[in-house]
């Protein structure tokens, strides 16, 4: 069984960044919700929001991580991530370029987007979602969510858990923690963000 953090997980391996961030396949189903189904369609309704409208995320590791990762995303579908001393990738749709930091582009590895992109809303499986203590990040009120997810994403079984953290003015995400290891904080939403992917 594979571990889906679905926002980090790109930022960890080429091969495999929440819930929130770009492919988005084909809708086969609908988790079961259990736990505090109001709680999961305030979460659904953020993410959905965010998918509308460009950011930026800082990706870190834990309080030592002082070479964060950035993530850029523009709406509907094109995202831009840096894993300092690790990797680069772009993805378009559904395909996707990566590269290991300072190794020139290949274009002929284009493929599919990996697992991390899937919207887990739409995924078949069973979800348990609950309110967790609110955070006041950067000055920013948020509420507070989490949740855990066990199905199957593009074919494969994956387990995973989030905490996501809304803020309260703006109803869009402020900040995630995949499997308590990863902390993407996001910004600059709505900003003009030009990405130019390496392959055509």
């Amino acid at each position: 069984m594979a571990t889906l953090g679905w926002i980090g997980r790109l930022c960890l391996a080429a091969a495999t960044v929440s819930l929130s961030i770009v492919v988005t396949p084909p809708a086969v189903g609908a988790p079961t919700v259990k736990g505090d189904a109001t709680a999961w369609a305030e979460i659904v309704t953020a993410l959905k929001k965010q998918r509308t409208v460009s950011y930026r995320a800082k990706s870190t590791t834990g309080p030592t991580d002082n070479t964060p990762g950035i993530t850029e995303f523009v709406p509907p579908s094109t995202k831009h991530t840096i894993v300092p001393g690790l990797l680069e990738s772009f993805s378009v749709g559904s395909k996707y370029w990566v590269r290991a930091i300072g190794d020139k582009w290949d274009c002929s590895l284009t493929a599919n987007g990996p697992l991390v992109g899937a919207n887990v809303w739409d995924q078949q499986g069973e979800v348990n979602a609950k309110r967790i203590p609110a955070l006041v990040i950067g000055g920013i009120p948020t509420r507070g969510y989490g949740y855990t997810f066990t199905g199957t994403v593009k074919g494969r079984t994956v387990t995973g858990n989030e905490k996501l953290y809304v803020a309260v003015q703006t109803g869009l995400p402020r900040r995630a923690v995949v499997e308590e290891k990863l902390t993407f904080d996001f910004y600059d939403y709505g900003a003009k963000i030009p990405i130019a992917p390496p392959c055509s």
